[in-house]
């Protein structure tokens, strides 16, 4: 069974380990990992309306604009798919804001 998953961070050389430990854990349970990188929020909303994800991961700090704006604007598009919202900075928890489904 195929796990879809949109990753929006712009350092693949950060996520592609981390990818490739999801998908030792996910494997032996069944699933298949698929995971779509994005380096930015550009034409999510546009995305996200023709294609399903099981969980959405979203960086703070991208280049450009911050991950909290790209939560936005997929609220917005009426998409509920839960989101993994992360970041390096020592402070996450005055960064990172919470709403319904996003999980820090």
């Amino acid at each position: 069974m195929k796990y879809r998953m949109l990753w929006i961070d712009d350092r693949a050389d950060w996520v592609q380990p981390i990818k490739e430990s999801i998908e030792q854990h996910l494997e032996p349970l069944g699933f298949e990992l698929v995971a779509d990188l994005r380096e930015n929020g550009t034409g999510i909303a546009k995305y996200l309306a023709t294609q399903d994800v099981d969980l959405i991961a979203v960086d703070h700090k991208l280049d450009g604009i911050q991950g909290d704006e790209i939560v936005e604007t997929i609220r917005r598009s009426d998409k509920y798919t839960e989101i993994l919202f992360y970041t390096a900075e020592e402070n996450y928890r005055d960064v990172l804001p919470t709403q319904d489904g996003v999980y820090r």
